[in-house]
């Protein structure tokens, strides 16, 4: 009776759970494999879209710098055109001062 529990044992019950044990490795290795990708997926797409963001952002702002600096280019040029247009009624001023007319600006 020993010899045969013992054969029973070693030839259904031994292997059965050998087999058991290789297929829950193989599950979890699978299960681990697809985890992995699956959180690398995830990060990519959330570098992505931050990534994105951030172009958005970029253009936003290099939007509004260049519009205040055509402002700015646009107040220089006003003010040069001012200080000719101030340059030339002192000239002037002078010009019909010398003559005996009365000038006021």
């Amino acid at each position: 009776m020993r010899g045969l529990r013992v054969q029973l044992l070693l030839w259904t019950i031994f292997p059965l759970a050998v087999v058991l044990i290789v297929l829950s490795l193989a599950g979890i290795t699978r299960h681990r494999q697809v985890m992995i990708r699956m959180v690398e997926d995830r990060d990519r797409g959330l570098t992505l879209a931050e990534a994105n963001r951030l172009a958005h952002e970029i253009d936003e702002r290099t939007d509004t710098l260049t519009r205040a600096a055509s402002r700015v280019a646009v107040h220089e040029n006003v003010a040069s055109a001012v200080a000719t247009m101030v340059g030339l009624a002192g000239g002037l001023s002078d010009h019909y001062t010398r003559h005996g007319h009365k000038v006021r600006f």
